[in-house]
């Protein structure tokens, strides 16, 4: 089965989404390690 146009889009949103849900865990992350470090001082 060939991919059309649709398939393809439909593969960038979901890579935008994945990549912006990716961005929101590494934050609160970074976040929360700081938090950490500033706690064990």
């Amino acid at each position: 089965m060939p991919l059309s146009d649709m398939h393809k889009k439909k593969m960038t949103k979901n890579l935008t989404i994945l990549a912006a849900i990716m961005g929101w865990v590494a934050v609160i992350w970074i976040i929360t390690m700081i938090k950490i470090k500033a706690g064990m001082q």
